[in-house]
């Protein structure tokens, strides 16, 4: 048996998610119910906001606790268009990153 790094297993699990919430992004603002998934993101920001490390979106993004969960689909449900509940995640999960990041490198 070969046995993993586990540091190898939190690289591939941050690539893979960073990839998903880029693609996310680009679906969303692509889609022609982009006006909804950004109403939703918006609401999703608010409770990710006190999300204050990569870790803790990953966390949030690949096991969201029962209020995210079901926060994510009744904004789904709720819009007039059926929208994808993992796209507007981690389109969420990507905005919020990019605040966090935007937030570090002001406060250099």
């Amino acid at each position: 048996m070969i046995r993993r790094d586990p540091s190898a297993r939190a690289h591939d699990d941050a690539a893979w998610a960073l990839y998903e919430w880029r693609t996310a992004w680009d679906a969303v603002n692509e889609s022609p119910n982009a006006d909804e998934y950004i109403a939703g993101v918006e609401v999703l920001l608010g409770y990710l906001e006190k999300r204050s490390t990569f870790t803790d979106l990953l966390a949030a993004f690949t096991g969201p606790n029962a209020l995210l969960l079901a926060l994510t689909n009744i904004l789904c449900a709720d819009a007039s268009s059926q929208l994808e509940p993992h796209l507007l995640m981690a389109a969420a999960c990507n905005l919020r990153l990019r605040a966090l990041v935007k937030e570090r490198c002001s406060s250099r």
